[in-house]
């Protein structure tokens, strides 16, 4: 692998470990809320977002 795609998935996973944790503090705000839609919305989007991380991780392997 080059200098460039290791930089590019980088680059990746550091905006999906942001998302992870913005997705983490939505949720938590949910919880405090008692707002069990809110929670569960964050929820599905949290998982979709860890999938793309391993989805990253195997494609650069």
């Amino acid at each position: 692998m080059n200098f460039k795609l290791q930089k590019g998935h980088l680059q990746q996973r550091r905006t999906l470990l942001q998302q992870l944790a913005d997705y983490s503090d939505l949720m938590e705000g949910a919880i405090k809320k008692e707002d069990l839609e809110l929670y569960e919305k964050m929820e599905r989007e949290f998982i979709r977002i860890v999938e793309q991380l391993e989805f990253v991780g195997k494609r650069y392997k």
